[in-house]
């Protein structure tokens, strides 16, 4: 599994979509039964609730996996679906056509999406910090914005805006660096082809551990790169009309990240059984990733999981204005769900 593509720059995308996927939708919904509008789900009246992945079916979404099989989202009146995603899948477009009704991506997509006219909002959050970071090896390590300068830094194309962010974000000049373009394998750092890579920390340092490689891994949301990922969101409508059944997966949500942060290996079996067994996932490198979240989706000094804070969504705005989409807070935003909990 590899870092995610790199945001899209405003007019790149939804303004050819975003008329078709709006009356997509708005047939969708005409069409609906409205029989639930309002209504609270239960396990005696259950409601449908498509689950659009950000990625990959990995143990990133063990704590869905868990809250499935062990029927919280059933006990919540959930009949919960998922479907995966990938290099090739655009959540904010699968929410907003009304194919999936919660989608899942980091909050500068949604928010580009959102300033070329989706529907959408945020209304949870997933990981708290980003995992955008440089990978290096231990002997060597990269710890600072300032050690990369005279280095070789490997640089996928996908990853290259937040890059270019992140140095400007620390007053680096990308001259000052030689930038080697890179695919999303972590092999150039191991080979020593560069001295470190753009990377998502809860994958590839991983992927070399396992490997008996023993790396660094410096966190661009350490140095100024501020931006909530992994976010949880759905339409306008979609809050308005039915906000019990989004709280109510929220809700299981929390529990399932409880039991898998308790139970990693729980989370790691399901991952490579029922939910991802033909992605050719590791076990070792499964549970490594469960271990690197925890710094991600728990807040510091608490345990709460999903609920997001004032300070966290204004920094999230700031960073993705400087990466052109000026956006507020009340537009990228919706907290009535979460209020809910």
């Amino acid at each position: 599994m590899s870092a995610r593509p790199s945001t899209p720059r405003p007019g790149s995308r939804w303004p050819a979509l975003a008329a078709g996927v709006l009356a997509v939708a708005l047939a969708a919904t005409g069409c609906s039964d409205d029989s639930s509008e309002g209504d609270a789900p239960s396990a005696d009246s259950p409601q449908e609730l498509t689950y659009q992945l950000g990625w990959l079916p990995t143990v990133e979404w063990g704590a869905h996996w868990i809250a499935d099989s062990d029927g919280l989202y059933e006990d919540e009146g959930i009949e919960f679906e998922w479907l995966p995603g990938g290099p090739n899948v655009s959540p904010d477009t699968v929410v907003a056509a009304g194919t999936a009704t919660i989608g899942n991506a980091s909050s500068d997509v949604v928010a580009a999406a959102i300033a070329e006219g989706a529907p959408l909002k945020i209304i949870g959050a997933g990981f708290k910090r980003s995992p955008y970071s440089i990978v290096s090896l231990a002997g060597s390590p990269i710890e600072s914005p300032e050690d990369m300068i005279g280095k070789r830094i490997g640089v996928a194309a996908g990853n290259q805006t937040q890059f270019e962010l992140f140095l400007a974000l620390n007053d680096i000049d990308a001259g000052d660096l030689t930038v080697v373009p890179t695919q999303f394998d972590p092999s150039p750092v191991a080979n020593g082809e560069v001295d470190g890579q753009v990377v998502y920390s809860i994958n590839e340092p991983g992927q070399l551990n396992v490997q008996g490689i023993e790396t660094n891994t410096m966190l661009f949301a350490d140095f100024g790169f501020d931006v909530l990922t992994d976010v949880y969101f759905a339409t306008e409508e979609t809050i308005e009309r039915q906000p019990e059944l989004l709280a109510a997966f929220l809700r299981a949500t929390q529990q399932g990240w409880a039991e898998l942060f308790e139970d990693p290996q729980k989370g790691v079996d399901l991952t490579l059984g029922e939910y991802g067994g033909d992605q050719g996932l590791d076990e070792e490198q499964q549970l490594l990733e469960v271990e690197a979240m925890k710094e991600l989706v728990l807040s510091e000094g608490s345990d709460e999981t999903v609920v997001m804070d004032e300070e966290r969504m204004q920094a999230t705005v700031d960073t993705i204005a400087e990466m052109g989409v000026e956006i507020s807070v009340d537009d990228l935003f919706d907290t009535s769900i979460q209020d809910m909990l």
